[in-house]
This record gives C-alpha cells, sequence and structure tokens, in this order.
C-alpha cells in the first residue's frame, strides 16, 4: 500500500493577495496625473504638426495645379483653412503670424501663399500653448516648410 501524497497549497494566501491589491491601487492613484501632466505640451506639438501639414499641402496643391494656394490663418478665431478645409486649434492656444503685409487681411487674418514655381510668399507662424511653443518657418525662394521648437 502507498503512503498517502501530501497536500501541497496552490494559490495565494490572503496576505499576498491584499499586498498586490495595495500596489495595484497605488499605482492606479499615481499614474493618471503624471499622464495628464505631459498633455499641454502635447497639445502645442500636435497643433504645430497639424499646422506643417497644412503649409505642405498648400504647396503641394500650388504644385500640382499649377496655380496659387494659401493658407489663411484667424488669429481671433485659432483657425486656418487651406481651400475650404478648417482647422480649429485647441482650446488655451495661441497663433502668431509674421507674413509679409500684402498677405494680410485684416489685423487678425493673414496667410502664406504659395506659387505654382514651388515658392512662397514665406513667413513664420508660431504656436504657443503654457511654457512650450513651436515655430514653422516657410522659405519664400523655396516653400521649404520648417518646424523648430521654440522658447
Amino acid at each position: 500500500m502507498r503512503a498517502p501524497l501530501a497536500r501541497t497549497g496552490t494559490g495565494f494566501t490572503l496576505i499576498e493577495l491584499l499586498v498586490v491589491m495595495l500596489i495595484a491601487g497605488l499605482a492606479l492613484a499615481v499614474v493618471p496625473p503624471m499622464l495628464t501632466a505631459g498633455l499641454p505640451g502635447l497639445q502645442v506639438r500636435t497643433a504645430a504638426l497639424q499646422l506643417a501639414s497644412g503649409l505642405r499641402t498648400a504647396r503641394g496643391q500650388s504644385i500640382a495645379q499649377g496655380r496659387e494656394a494659401v493658407l489663411m490663418l484667424d488669429l481671433g478665431r485659432n483657425t486656418y483653412s487651406v481651400g475650404s478645409r478648417v482647422v480649429a486649434l485647441a482650446p488655451g492656444l495661441e497663433l502668431v503670424l509674421d507674413t509679409a503685409r500684402s498677405e494680410a487681411s485684416g489685423v487678425a487674418e493673414g496667410g502664406i501663399r504659395f506659387f505654382p514655381d514651388g515658392s512662397s510668399s514665406g513667413g513664420r507662424i508660431t504656436v504657443r500653448g503654457g511654457a512650450r511653443g513651436y515655430r514653422l518657418d516657410v522659405d519664400w525662394l523655396t516653400g521649404k516648410v520648417t518646424l523648430n521648437e521654440s522658447a
């Protein structure tokens, strides 16, 4: 006759479960504030990248269609448009436009014009939000759009 096998306890003790629950609770309390702390900087960067994409789209349309294209900015409403597409920026962001006087169509409106040969009227658009900001430079000769972080 064989001797009965000793039972080994499989599973977790109550203390182990409580320790895991405590660690998970602390993680849930600490992680969300850390994630939302970087959100304003992310919004500024996203807006600057979208604006750079809009500028490049206007340039591409101008070259492809053989006619001028303009990216218009409405600084009062924090919007910009390329053709019939209007994009609104997130609340709390600020736009600053530095362009040729001929491209300003009011105190709070203006644009950057692209020509069929790829050149542009040139200019600079700054997107700010909180302590972060990005500067978009448009070269007048080549129409090249560059994005740089600004102080």
